[in-house]
């Protein structure tokens, strides 16, 4: 049976361009310090689904921040964080609770395999973004602070990796020119989202405004969801 989740790991891994001074691999994974927060990347052991897949799940974790006590307020204010979020979603860590990281998995099978190592390359940077943001807006809560590590052989790094300033360099530079996919491509989204899970949807060169219904309930949300890339990355 193919290794699949492993091979997955490795292509992201070469795709990232993640420096081997600042990494340390494990048996089905690795992590690494893009500067003083870890990220780890691992792979489950392939399934196989229906003996026509071979299956398995990959797992990319950042740590956020530490002296988290699981009391009603913090979770209040988790709860408000958590509508912000993309990607990633807070866990805490297992082996040290008082740790919050950002989580987010992702099956991959052989017939995707290409795609989804990009799928994952993608979201592994972005979470890493959420979670400096995220460990340096903790530190202004007073309970919480960042969760600094150093790599067991480079100890603390100090310069950060190019792949922090996906948020200045990219995304914040993006946000004040116009939409790169008005026009046509944003139209053609329209199609491309009105399927069964959608009940409804409408939008123009500008815009596309989607309602999905809730789940275990016959209702709609009562909010539509715009998507408008310029508005995001001018928010972001």
């Amino acid at each position: 049976m193919a290794d699949i989740g492993l091979q997955t790991v490795v292509k992201m891994r070469e795709m990232s361009q993640i420096d081997d001074q600042w990494s340390v691999d494990h048996e089905r994974g690795f992590s690494w310090w893009p500067q003083q927060l870890a990220q780890h990347v691992w792979a489950e052991l392939p399934e196989e689904v229906e003996a026509v897949l071979v299956m398995s799940r990959v797992h990319i974790r950042t740590d956020v921040c530490t002296g988290f006590g699981g009391t009603m307020e913090e979770f209040a204010q988790l709860n408000a964080i958590s509508r912000m979020m993309t990607l990633s979603g807070f866990v805490r860590k297992s082996d040290d609770p008082q740790t919050l990281q950002l989580a987010c998995a992702l099956s991959v099978h052989e017939q995707a395999a290409e795609d989804l190592s990009i799928m994952i390359s993608l979201a592994s940077t972005i979470q890493l973004v959420e979670a400096y943001l995220w460990a340096q807006m903790a530190e202004k809560v007073g309970t919480w602070y960042g969760a600094a590590t150093a790599h067991p052989i480079g100890g603390y790094r100090e310069e950060a990796d190019d792949m922090l300033n996906l948020l200045s360099d990219v995304v914040v530079p993006a946000g004040k020119e116009p939409s790169r996919w008005a026009g046509d491509e944003m139209a053609k989204l329209e199609g491309m989202v009105e399927h069964p899970l959608c009940v409804l949807a409408n939008g123009n060169q500008n815009g596309i405004t989607a309602e999905y219904p809730y789940p275990g309930g016959p209702r709609c949300s009562r909010s539509k969801r715009e998507w408008r890339i310029r508005d995001w990355a001018t928010a972001a």
